[in-house]
């Protein structure tokens, strides 16, 4: 069958699936309660009645009782309710307070008296098992409580996805600009392999499935939200990392609401050191967050409306990505007295060689002058030639939640749930997947809308038969235009476009931790990113089967236009070289950066939680999963495939390419092969991923449960391959040059390319660059194991102890398939687009031994899913159920994570500099890119040891009701709250730019060094490691190659892959503590003013970030940064009714 006719067929079936659909139990918004109705005696009894009362709203459902007197309510919405049972001889039993929590079951066994029902009513204050006695499933609910008390310095609820077990995350920098979202890893996973879900919808973000772009509603409107960790159900999908479902309020019978406000300024701050030492005072940072909300009825028990508005005003200098220059290497000697004497007197006393002039080019750029008259390249404080500063980003936004619920009948309830924000930034220092300027003067404005609509529709068919449809629809724009207050052509440099694309080239000046001016090559984009959902749930009770079936249908878009690299990029090696104007690199890109990318996606599931005895229940899943490749509607995809290559060709005349079968004939180029419109090899369409737990209670008291399973999780691939991509001819051109052996001028650093109007085309000349998609990807995989037990301590307290195992298969990774190959007299290499024999190797002869003529060797990748990950942990809890006015959790993973290939995001980086939101599905590997074994060792993200603990307590009131008002208000109604953490370093991957010339790789962070010394031996003082403990890996002409086994011999001198393995060092442990202070006054029974104080890095202790590990860099082994912020206090005053 056809991949055309398959997904034809898959579609008429989910359809009807969907129209066909009458009957399923807990789901992404909904919770249930079950258990079984004894006597006295401890026999069952059948055919008694349970009525399940929202205490909110009064909705009210009605089961009863099968032959062993169980009873399942499905797919009740989260919240409070009234369970009432009766029988015939029996009285009657009312449980009070019975809480339902999303994706979860509540166990809720009665036994009932015998009597009359006109007896006396038995009613109970219902406390429901803290074990988990029906499913294997791993993850913690935060519920409404949580969220809104725990100390949260923006106001996001992605900061406490870290508190469960098996998740791990930077600490949270609440210096960030703007909401600060966390992007988190999973037991193992990568940081874009976790699936978010907004009152049951998709809201992810299809450019990088990670959570910067994700829709924050207000702490104060959310109910509550799960973070699922391993084993989730086949009901949940989309990924085998975390799966995280939030849902926000709704009304009810009564009316509630709030109004509130937080403050923020300097001038409550500690300042980060690095300023500190430097001299600069602390930057300004103001932050207020102010807002409401209200819900309540609009027709009691039948109609309830819910409203909020929050809105944020920032001003921030203290963003160690977005507004601090921090510990910025200019050069030793630069005052400003920029003349020329003074310059060529600073060059020739540092070089032996003197010159007579500075580049014009050089001497323009360091005298040029930003609108507010500073220099657009500081001048330095410290002898050492460094510069810190701060300059202030701005963030705005407004956002409203917008809900109604509504019965129609006893059966039939609708939701409908609205969520709006807007979110304009302006930021001094943007960056974006990791590259930018760290000086000001070519800052970005950004506006970042989203838009989140969900519907529900729940139909009761019977007790034992309830259907839940859900349609959704996500969208989300991140919109980015540079500022460009000085023009390239204003200081002399050349670039083709110019008039098209005004500005300055992002120019670097000495490496990693340098200086960096001007545009941003990778922030001049418009996008927007909407997705809709249209899923269904049906939840069947049947005997001792909960059997919920269903599927889930998403159509995914995204549209942009990206001027990638459209004004160039260039480095120089030093400050002395950009005096004499002479680049080592420079990298420009031009053409139609348009694209209208769709994929669909159709999720099938049928799960039964089968409950053997009442001691054993067994979960068996089976979840079909496909999601499509992107295409783009206009065809405007291409891609090179090796296979098809033309060894005799070059690579930059269109040998090996192939285009989008759809291509419109306006882009369609006769001598490109056109291939399905997805150019993949295969949609993938074996997608079958079977779920297996226990759990087992084998006291009769049901406070020890055993549990364990096996499972299968496919992750959707995000669009970010085919974005990428867009750098591919014939659309595009991109390219680099390389300064070797001849300098690269700056007065004219980039190749000549055509306009926008003359694509598609190849341009012949320039050494293509890019990272192609190989067309043979395949959806990422996790399996996921588990073995867990857990015991009931006391009341309220459950200890938890668990082994979490997961293998990630088909993971992305980018592999550098031009690395040059080595030759011998025995074994040449033969040139086939030259026909030139080469039996040497030196780095001038690199380009020539290279596979594919035409094409940059260190910067010409494919994007494969070839990359493995393997993960093990012991995971250790302490949960405290609210009672008592205390709750907490307490956790504690011992891990280890190994790959091949990390993706981007939860790593350290190399430049000394954490950047949390670096993030990407894809990342390079180091050392030899044919040997799947050269890059494996610890993930970026691996932490052995983390330990959490967050808590609400509410203090005991010491003075009595009948005690003096005074010694009341000022003694009583206190509470504190609180997270801390500790945690191991993240790992450290020593690497040098230089390396690996012999095979062609040098200048990109592609190989390592050697290792010729402990690194932790004779530290010089300020640095985290000893430098002197790592070596370029030289090969002198004549000696052997060691990586060549022998093999091959170095002809002339050059650089060989080192022997230090990847992540070998390991950076900075982590410690902070969050806290927050409440003080309420009470008004009267349902209405309070609440006074709140939060302190975030409370004990102001400094925790560093990794250190430089580039060995060209000058600084390697120095920590220039901190991971998070000083000590922070923020304010807040909230009324409540």
């Amino acid at each position: 069958m056809s991949p055309r006719k398959f997904v034809v067929l898959l579609q008429f079936v989910f359809l009807v699936a969907f129209a066909a659909s009458a009957a399923f139990a807990q789901s992404q918004t909904t919770g249930r309660i079950e258990g079984v109705v004894r006597d006295a005696n401890g026999a069952v009894i059948a055919g008694a009645e349970v009525v399940v009362t929202g205490k909110a709203t009064g909705e009210e459902r009605r089961v009863i009782t099968d032959e062993s007197g169980a009873y399942a309510v499905p797919l009740l919405p989260a919240g409070e309710y009234q369970v009432s049972v009766t029988a015939q001889n029996f009285k009657r039993a009312i449980f009070d307070t019975v809480k339902v929590a999303i994706t979860e079951t509540t166990t809720l066994d009665a036994g009932l008296e015998i009597g009359a029902l006109t007896d006396e009513t038995i009613t109970v204050t219902a406390v429901g098992p803290v074990v988990q006695s029906d499913s294997p499933g791993l993850g913690r609910v935060v519920d409404s409580r949580a969220v809104a008390e725990l100390p949260l310095a923006t106001r996001n609820f992605t900061q406490i996805l870290g508190l469960s077990p098996g998740a791990t995350t930077y600490l949270p920098d609440n210096t960030a600009v703007g909401r600060n979202s966390q992007n988190i890893s999973v037991n193992g996973a990568r940081v874009t392999n976790n699936n978010f879900q907004i009152n049951g919808i998709d809201a992810n973000s299809m450019g990088t499935n990670s959570a910067p772009s994700l829709s924050v509603p207000a702490p104060e409107t959310i109910q509550e939200f799960k973070v699922q960790t391993s084993l989730y159900d086949a009901t949940f999908g989309r990924s085998g990392g975390g799966n995280v479902q939030a849902i926000t309020k709704a009304g009810t019978n009564e009316y509630h609401g709030g109004l509130y406000e937080f403050f923020r300024n300097e001038a409550l701050n500690a300042n980060n050191p690095f300023l500190k030492a430097a001299g600069v005072e602390r930057p300004v940072l103001k932050r207020n967050v102010f807002g409401g909300l209200i819900g309540g009825p609009i027709r009691e028990d039948k109609m309830f409306f819910f409203a909020s508005y929050q809105g944020t005003r920032e001003r921030n200098g203290a963003s160690p990505i977005n507004s601090l220059s921090s510990n910025i290497l200019i050069t030793p000697g630069l005052t400003d007295d920029r003349s020329q004497a003074r310059l060529l007197a600073l060059y020739n006393s540092r070089n032996a060689a003197p010159i007579t002039a500075i580049n014009p080019t050089a001497l323009a750029l360091l005298n040029a002058r930003l609108p507010d008259g500073n220099f657009l390249i500081p001048t330095p404080q410290t002898p050492g030639g460094r510069y810190s500063g701060s300059s202030p980003s701005v963030f705005d936004e407004n956002q409203f939640n917008a809900n109604i619920d509504y019965r129609f009948n006893e059966t039939d309830t609708l939701a409908g749930k609205f969520f709006f924000s807007n979110a304009p930034q302006t930021l001094v220092l943007p960056s974006f997947l990791g590259s930018g300027p760290n000086v000001p003067g070519f800052g970005n404005f950004q506006q970042n809308n989203n838009r989140l609509l969900s519907l529900q529709y729940v139909k009761v068919f019977s007790p034992t038969v309830v259907n839940e449809a859900r349609f959704g629809y996500n969208f989300i724009r991140v919109d980015a235009t540079p500022q460009e207050p000085i023009l390239d052509s204003e200081v002399g440099i050349q670039r083709a476009n110019a008039a098209a694309f005004p500005g300055l080239p992002l120019i670097n000046i000495g490496g990693a931790g340098a200086v960096t001016i001007g545009t941003s090559p990778t922030i001049d984009v418009l996008a927007t990113a909407p997705s809709t959902t249209l899923a269904d749930t049906l939840s069947i009770t049947k005997g001792r089967h909960q059997i919920r079936t269903g599927g889930e249908f998403r159509y995914n878009e995204n549209n942009y236009t990206l001027n990638f690299f459209t004004r160039g990029q260039i480095n120089f090696l030093s400050f002395d070289q950009f005096l004499t104007g002479n680049a080592f690199v420079s990298v420009f890109g031009s053409g139609i950066g348009d694209r209208s990318l769709r994929a669909h996606d159709y999720n099938f599931f049928v799960q039964d939680d089968w409950k053997v005895t009442n001691k054993l229940t067994v979960n068996l899943g089976l979840r079909y999963e496909l999601d499509l490749p992107a295409y783009d509607t206009r065809g405007r995809i291409a891609t090179f495939d090796p296979t098809l290559y033309n060894p005799t060709q070059l690579v930059n005349a269109g040998s090996g390419f192939v285009q989008a079968g759809n291509v419109i004939s306006e882009y369609d180029l006769a001598s490109v092969p056109n291939v399905d419109k997805r150019v993949v090899n295969s949609i993938d369409p074996n997608n079958f991923a079977p779920r297996v737990g226990f759990a087992y209670s084998p006291l009769d008291s049901n406070r020890l449960v055993l549990r364990g399973g096996y499972g299968i999780f496919y992750s959707r691939t995000s669009f970010q391959y085919v974005t990428l991509n867009v750098l591919a001819p014939p659309t595009y051109v991109f390219g680099a040059r390389v300064g070797l052996p001849t300098p690269i001028p700056v007065s004219d650093p980039f190749f000549p390319a055509p306009p926008q109007s003359a694509f598609p085309t190849f341009v012949p000349n320039v050494a293509l660059s890019d990272a192609f998609f190989d067309r043979n990807l395949r959806t990422p995989y996790l399996q996921q194991y588990n073995a867990s037990v857990q015991y009931e301590l006391f009341r309220n307290y459950v200890v938890e102890a668990a082994y979490v195992g997961t293998r990630g298969v088909n993971l992305f990774r980018q592999i550098g398939i031009n690395q040059a190959r080595l030759a011998s007299p025995s074994n040449p290499v033969v040139n086939g687009v030259t026909g030139a024999v080469i039996t040497t190797n030196t780095p001038a002869n690199a380009a020539l031994r290279a596979p594919f003529q035409g094409a940059g060797i260190n910067n010409f990748f494919q994007n494969q899913t070839t990359a493995q990950s393997n993960y093990n942990s012991m995971q250790l809890s302490l949960t405290k159920r609210f009672s008592q006015g205390l709750s907490f959790l307490a956790s504690y993973t011992f891990a280890k994570s190994i790959d091949n290939a990390s993706g981007q995001g939860g790593g350290p980086g190399t430049g000394g500099v954490l950047n949390p939101g670096s993030v990407g599905e894809t990342s390079p590997i180091l050392g030899n890119q044919f040997d799947n074994r050269a890059n494996r060792g610890v993930s970026d993200f691996d932490r052995p040891h983390r330990f959490v603990f967050s808590s609400v307590y509410e203090l005991p009131d010491p003075i009595s009701p009948e005690g003096s008002l005074v010694a009341r208000l000022a003694l009583n109604d206190w509470q504190i709250g609180g997270i801390f953490t500790a945690m191991s370093g993240l790992p450290i991957d020593i690497v040098d730019v230089q390396g690996a010339s012999l095979y062609g790789l040098n200048g990109a962070a592609l190989s390592r060094p050697n290792l010729v010394g402990d690194p932790f031996s004779n530290v010089p003082a300020g640095f985290y490691f000893n430098p002197a403990a790592f070596a370029r890996a030289t090969v002198l002409a004549g000696q052997v190659i060691p990586s060549s086994g022998g093999m091959a011999i170095a002809t002339a001198a050059g650089t060989d892959f080192g022997n230090v393995g990847r992540n070998i060092l390991r950076g900075p442990r982590q410690i902070n503590l969050d806290l927050s202070i409440i003080k309420r006054f009470a008004i009267d029974e349902s209405k309070n003013v609440e006074f709140r104080t939060e302190l975030f890095n409370l004990t102001n202790h400094v925790n560093f970030a990794n250190p430089i590990s580039d060995l060209n860099t000058v600084g390697f082994g120095r920590i220039i940064s901190t991971s998070n912020n000083p000590r922070l206090i923020q304010f807040a005053l909230k009324f409540n009714f």
